[in-house]
């Protein structure tokens, strides 16, 4: 059984918008679940109906198998971490994470107990973190003890709505790591809307791409980036050339202005004959001629940015068609300059289809 089942859930705001349309989601017990999407492609909606912080028009959701479209917030089993950190300032850090407790009346002992085992868990010792206040906490650790607050009551699913976001980029990088490690200890479910692609891949099991309000693709992080299944997640995951054209034969795909592109036999399953893109990660594509590739053409280097642990190429070649290429070989780059006529070519395994 799932922990969380989302079924055709739709939600339409005043004026006709179409926040959510039919979105259906099975989330395993003790699974990190990611919703990813741009800005206004309903993540954060869905988020908070499950939480039951809005309602739905349409559709169910159910929480260890129970519905809970008439639960209130605060009985269905789930935490929540939003954006920013919502502590509150004028508390201890003991006081903020033993808040939920003392509202449920739980024992003084067992409060202590709880708040203690918490912290440990989020690498702040008791008794160095118990008794500071808010102001005397760095970034990072304010955002553990919202988390540790939403931890310590033991729900069943915790909903995360972008928690990392106003942290720098080392703060964010480490507590990814952090949040991953956590969630495998605790077992508990976690659903994490990200707008940002590399968070999403860092943490989770599976990843749910969002767009429009509707689920387009749901799968594990490599599955998502190697097989995307439309031209939005192939665009909106990382950065891909996508090449339109043509599927001649199980194994051919013709652009305009360029030789016949040779594509592995399975990729065209049930596409030979029609309008497609073909698709291509920049990191697959190499500066060379070698015989081992069965693609290989000439280009003429547009652009070169430095980016740190690679080199982006702009490469044209042949009726304007433009590669991004990422190099990582600096003997390479030392001699490109923009002009120069280059050789690119790649495996006919690294490229796939995406019908148009």
């Amino acid at each position: 059984m799932a922990e969380v089942e989302i079924r055709n859930v739709k939600k339409i705001y005043e004026g006709g918008v179409e926040a959510l349309r039919g979105v259906s989601l099975a989330i395993e017990k003790n699974e990190f679940f990611s919703l990813l999407g741009p800005s206004g492609c309903g993540k954060t909606t869905l988020l908070r109906i499950i939480a039951g912080l809005e309602q739905q028009d349409e559709g169910e959701v159910l929480i260890g198998g129970r519905n809970v479209d008439n639960v209130p917030p605060h009985k269905r089993g789930v935490g929540l971490v939003f954006q920013g950190t919502a502590i509150f300032p004028h508390m201890t850090v003991y006081d903020n994470i033993s808040f939920g407790l003392r509202m449920r009346k739980y024992p003084r002992q067992e409060i202590r107990e709880r708040v203690r085992n918490v912290l440990e868990l989020m690498n702040m010792p008791f008794e160095k973190y118990a008794w500071k206040k808010s102001h005397q906490l760095s970034g990072g650790e304010r955002q553990r003890v919202e988390i540790a607050r939403s931890l310590v009551i033991e729900p069943k699913v915790l909903l995360l709505d972008e928690p990392l976001g106003p942290l720098d980029l080392k703060i964010r990088q480490k507590m990814q790591l952090e949040l991953k490690r956590l969630q495998k200890k605790v077992g508990t479910t976690f659903i994490y809307v990200t707008h940002d692609q590399t968070e999403a891949f860092a943490m989770s099991d599976r990843i749910a791409v969002m767009e429009k309000g509707a689920v387009i693709q749901v799968g594990a992080p490599e599955e998502i980036y190697r097989r995307p299944l439309s031209r939005f997640v192939a665009d909106f995951i990382g950065e891909t050339n996508l090449i339109e054209g043509r599927v001649e034969e199980q194994n051919v795909f013709a652009a305009d202005g360029l030789p016949l592109i040779r594509i592995a036999p399975e990729a065209a399953d049930g596409l030979v004959g029609k309008h497609a893109y073909l698709a291509i990660r920049p990191e697959r594509i190499y500066l060379s001629d070698s015989i081992d590739k069965e693609n290989r053409f000439t280009g003429t280097v547009v652009d070169k940015t430095y980016m740190g642990p690679y080199a982006m190429l702009k490469v044209e070649i042949g009726n304007n068609l433009v590669l991004t290429v990422h190099v990582h070989e600096p003997e390479i780059l030392q001699n490109l300059n923009l002009g120069d006529r280059v050789p690119v070519c790649w495996k006919a395994s690294d490229s796939y289809l995406i019908e148009r």
